[in-house]
């Protein structure tokens, strides 16, 4: 069987694990594996040789030029974890492998191979290019109003996931001329992270597409609480999908994320476990979770700031005390950051009809105006901005001492938490 992965070398570890998997559960010497990647180093081939010929298996890895995104639409890179050669390398796979290859399975990294695969390589393709399994959310059909780059001639047609792909070398030499694919990459007009995935449910559609069954060959168990259509179904234990489903796929939430965890990911540890990268996922996995906490406990404070920030300015309402607060200072005011609660500060002044008293806002991923202020991309001190008689406001209520302390770098220039301001006005005396 002709097995090909696309991959860089960060995702060697995790490819190591799928192979695991598929080389456990598929007779020894049956499977001759094509690495299609173009960073691999030395050690990276001999982690993957070494396992392959473990269980008697080939591994050919074939290096693939840097592909020409000139003509690319800008969004096939969108993704962060997926390169745009990445990409590019599933779409010119025809032209990458042997010609003596009449067939070959792709695989994704984040899949764990839980049963013999020999029924699924030889599935007849009855005339098609591919086989592929239906998507399991949102009713595996096509929504036109929100891919708007299918053909508008196809409504409630089905949609095909990739991360297991059947090919018809054959058939797609006979039938299309070199780098097709590619070709069509920079003519059709996808907007979507899952690009390629698109390009061939476009370019193919279901009338080229066999469909094979998703419960054995495509089980996205990341989504099942997602599934809707009812004739297909929902395994409710892992020792179920051990007894009857043949490929698990983890797309959209990788096992080894920070937010992975339950009983769905089990399987896929007893395969690293058997590695031995083994180790080495568990510090990260644990450093990721460690990365997730501060980040909740962040967002957690951030948002009490919220409330306490929200409570103030509904106490300093028709007191007067802004007025007064400001009355003390000579210099002007500017907000840095233009967000949701600088919104509110803002709506607080014009009700005590000092928002004259702002001069300029700052924001580095904003830009246009805010309420009628022209939003500037970065701090400007001197002539005809900030001096040292001005104050900058630094509004964001997650990052506020950091930006605080960053201003501080700036000759001349006052600093202060939008808290403390709040707080100041409101302890101002009758």
């Amino acid at each position: 069987m002709n097995i090909c992965v696309t991959v860089n070398s960060k995702y060697v570890c995790y490819l190591y694990v799928m192979l695991q998997s598929l080389y456990e559960n598929n007779q020894k010497g049956s499977i001759n594996l094509y690495v299609l990647q173009r960073d691999f180093t030395e050690s990276d081939k001999a982690v993957i040789t070494e396992i392959s010929e473990r269980f008697q298996n080939r591994a050919f890895y074939i290096f693939v030029r840097e592909p020409d995104l000139s003509e690319m639409p800008e969004y096939i890179g969108g993704r962060n974890d997926l390169p745009s050669e990445i990409i590019c390398f599933r779409l010119m796979l025809p032209e990458m492998l042997p010609d003596t290859l009449d067939r070959v399975l792709m695989l994704d990294v984040d899949l764990v191979i839980n049963k013999d695969v020999t029924e699924l390589y030889n599935t007849d393709f009855e005339g098609k290019v591919l086989a592929a399994a239906p998507n399991m959310c949102h009713n595996y059909v096509v929504d036109t109003n929100w891919r708007k780059w299918y053909p508008s001639d196809r409504s409630d047609w089905t949609h095909y996931n990739t991360g297991v792909l059947m090919w018809n070398l054959e058939a797609i030499r006979k039938s299309y001329p070199p780098y097709y694919l590619l070709k069509q990459a920079c003519i059709q007009q996808i907007e979507v992270g899952t690009f390629e995935e698109e390009l061939f449910n476009v370019v193919f559609g279901e009338d080229l597409i066999k469909e094979i069954s998703t419960e054995k060959w495509n089980y996205v168990i990341t989504h099942q609480d997602m599934f809707e259509r009812p004739r297909f179904r929902k395994y409710q234990s892992v020792q179920e999908i051990k007894v009857d489903c043949g490929i698990v796929h983890y797309a959209g939430l990788n096992p080894w994320a920070e937010r992975a965890q339950g009983e769905k990911f089990s399987l896929w540890w007893e395969y690293a476990k058997k590695t031995p990268f083994y180790f080495e996922f568990i510090e990260e996995h644990l450093a990721r979770k460690e990365r997730l906490i501060t980040k909740l406990e962040n967002t957690l404070c951030a948002e009490r700031r919220v409330i306490f920030i929200y409570d103030i300015i509904y106490k300093l309402k028709g007191s007067g005390k802004p007025a007064k607060y400001f009355s003390m200072y000579d210099g002007d005011f500017y907000f840095y950051g233009v967000g949701m609660v600088a919104d509110k500060f803002y709506d607080l002044l014009a009700d005590e009809g000092l928002e004259s008293v702002i001069k300029g806002v700052f924001d580095q991923k904003k830009t246009g105006v805010f309420h009628g202020i022209p939003i500037c991309s970065e701090v400007r001190v001197g002539i005809g901005s900030l001096d040292e008689h001005d104050w900058l406001v630094v509004t964001p209520t997650l990052t506020g001492e950091e930006i605080a302390e960053e201003m501080k770098g700036y000759a001349d220039v006052n600093v202060i938490l939008l808290p403390e301001l709040l707080t100041n006005m409101l302890n101002i005396k009758e």
